[in-house]
């Protein structure tokens, strides 16, 4: 027995001692990982439950999707880009007010009414009218130049546009 410990050199004592720390870590960071996955699990469940109350709170919008368009047209063509954004969904109102913004700055803003305002639900993709989501398009010179996409809040069965 004793011949084994005179074999053992301080090197492999070495080796043997970095390959214990490198196990340890790996353990450690292991367990740091899921406490982490499940902080990340946590922080994503708070966000769709701050989500789903904004909803809940959300009174923009209309009972048809043409209400919805309507409303929005009357609060762009006022220049009010923060009214104006509050009837797309709560996920995208920041980054359709910028928008809308950057449309009025840069003058275009007759230019895109004209546009919304040939919106109809001719030839809409969407048949069923009575679904939480809904598409007008918008048509010039017999083509689709773009199509609005809508979809029911269905915590109060308001309207919001989901893109244009």
């Amino acid at each position: 027995m004793m011949n084994i410990f005179k074999k053992i050199t301080p090197t492999s004592l070495w080796i043997i001692g970095g390959l214990v720390v490198l196990g340890g870590i790996y353990w450690y960071l292991g367990g740091w990982s899921g406490m982490m996955n499940s902080w990340g699990q946590q922080q994503y469940i708070n966000k769709i439950e701050n989500l789903k109350e904004a909803y809940r709170q959300d009174t923009y919008g209309a009972a048809t999707p043409e209400g919805t368009l309507k409303l929005f047209i009357e609060a762009f063509e006022k220049g009010d880009a923060d009214l104006a954004s509050k009837y797309f969904v709560i996920e995208k109102q920041e980054e359709y007010r910028d928008k809308i913004e950057s449309w009025i700055k840069l003058g275009k803003k007759d230019e895109i009414l004209s546009l919304f305002k040939k919106a109809s639900w001719e030839d809409s993709n969407m048949e069923d009218k009575n679904k939480d989501k809904d598409e007008m398009d918008v048509w010039e010179n017999n083509e689709i130049v773009t199509s609005i996409f809508f979809s029911k809040n269905t915590y109060n069965n308001l309207w919001k546009i989901e893109q244009l």
